[in-house]
């Protein structure tokens, strides 16, 4: 769904990850297929490739899920151990009111967040009066800083992770990033964030005041390009 306030989840995907300078990678690869007790729309199929027959068939109940989502989480995300998701505000948001419907809980922001997408925008120079505002797509990005994009076809949950966390390396590479803490990426993206939903007419304050999750009443499908869950 659009709304992540309302959307349920499908499939999640968790990518333990590191890069070395000489470019060596190291990851593991973490994915839940969950059956959250509800049809999936044809159109939401037709994006991720998953049908109610399959996670009927494979998926595992949505509140088992989570309970392990959550404390696999809780355990990796760290203060030194930084989450990172393009859009992540609409992920974190996603994941967060499954907890509260399904299990009474929150979702624990356990360390630091960092967001591409916010990144690639607070980074560009801003559009003049007549210019029009581009969102950062999770391929586009990959594209501008030269990094694996996800395998054509569906959207799949292991393989965007998975570009999230190669974008972020080579965007800490950029110079406007270069020296700057985990606690004052926090702020930047925050502010940029505001920005941006600024934008399409959404309380700037608020919408900082709620990141890493996302605002409320913000309607984030009518300008957001990438869905996760």
């Amino acid at each position: 769904g659009k709304d992540p306030h309302s959307a349920e989840l499908v499939s999640v995907s968790v990518v333990e990850y590191r890069c070395e300078p000489d470019g060596q990678e190291e990851k593991t690869v973490h994915t839940w297929l969950v059956d959250a007790g509800c049809p999936i729309p044809e159109a939401a199929a037709r994006i991720h490739g998953i049908t109610t027959a399959d996670v009927r068939r494979d998926g595992r109940p949505i509140a088992e899920a989570l309970t392990e989502i959550s404390a696999f989480l809780a355990l990796k995300w760290t203060a030194d151990t930084p989450l990172c998701a393009f859009n992540a505000p609409y992920d974190l948001t996603v994941l967060d009111q499954a907890l509260r419907r399904h299990l009474g809980s929150r979702l624990k922001l356990s360390g630091p967040v960092i967001d591409p997408q916010s990144l690639e925008f607070g980074m560009a120079p801003s559009p003049r009066g007549g210019d029009r505002l581009r969102i950062p797509s999770l391929a586009g990005s990959c594209a501008t800083y030269r990094v694996a994009p996800p395998q054509k076809g569906f959207h799949d949950a292991s393989q965007d992770a998975l570009a999230a966390a190669r974008l972020a390396c080579a965007m800490a590479r950029h110079e406007q990033l270069i020296g700057i803490s985990l606690d004052d990426l926090q702020h930047r993206q925050r502010r940029w964030k505001g920005r941006l939903e600024a934008r399409f007419r959404h309380p700037r304050a608020l919408v900082e005041e709620a990141w890493p999750l996302e605002y409320a009443n913000c309607r984030s499908g009518v300008h957001s390009l990438s869905a996760g869950p």
